[in-house]
């Protein structure tokens, strides 16, 4: 956790905010592929896009789990499809002609913290929260790192990827590691930020 509390005047800012993205060990994902588990079909992708615009995917699929995403993308390479995941629908075009292969929505949901107002606040975020739900909750609850980056569309899932950035804060800076799932070695792999 970054920033102890002796170089910070204002008791209100004295836990600084240290994204993690991961959520600990990781369960076993053989017994949870949930391709059965199709999600209602939202219509085209111009449907969940922040552009709208998009034809529909060969397949909809939903992940409300880490375990469920793991399962669906992981079951879709074995059979040899192509992936999309889908989540905020920011930065993300899609032709026409939609998507051959499973679209996945990515809806997993969870905030938790765990620190001191000395230390700091380390907080694991699941990767479907909403970007700008989780600034707010860090404003509030006097986390400090990115309550300047506030208005930014997507999940939260996305920001290590995109080093969402502005007014001199991102998400670089307060990021501790990354939970991911690597597709070439089937494994889940935690990335420190540097790794990122």
């Amino acid at each position: 956790a970054g920033g102890g509390c002796a170089r910070l005047a204002d008791p209100r800012h004295r836990r600084r905010l240290t994204v993690r993205a991961d959520r600990g060990p990781a369960p076993p994902y053989a017994a949870a592929v949930s391709m059965q588990r199709q999600a209602p079909d939202p219509g085209t992708l111009a449907d969940v896009t922040t552009l709208g615009v998009g034809g529909a995917p060969a397949r909809w699929a939903a992940a409300t789990t880490e375990a469920d995403l793991i399962a669906v993308v992981a079951e879709a390479d074995r059979r040899g499809e192509p992936v999309l995941l889908v989540g905020g629908g920011s930065n993300l075009l899609v032709g026409d002609d939609g998507f051959d292969g499973v679209a996945v929505r990515i809806a997993t949901r969870g905030v938790a913290a765990a620190g001191d107002a000395c230390g700091g606040e380390e907080v694991t975020v699941a990767a479907g929260e909403t970007w700008d739900e989780l600034v707010a909750r860090a404003a509030d609850s006097g986390w400090v790192g990115i309550e300047a980056l506030s208005g930014i569309p997507g999940q939260v899932g996305a920001t290590p990827i995109q080093n969402v950035g502005a007014y001199g804060q991102e998400v670089a800076d307060t990021l501790v590691s990354v939970t991911a799932y690597d597709r070439q070695s089937a494994q889940v792999v935690l990335l420190a930020a540097r790794e990122c």
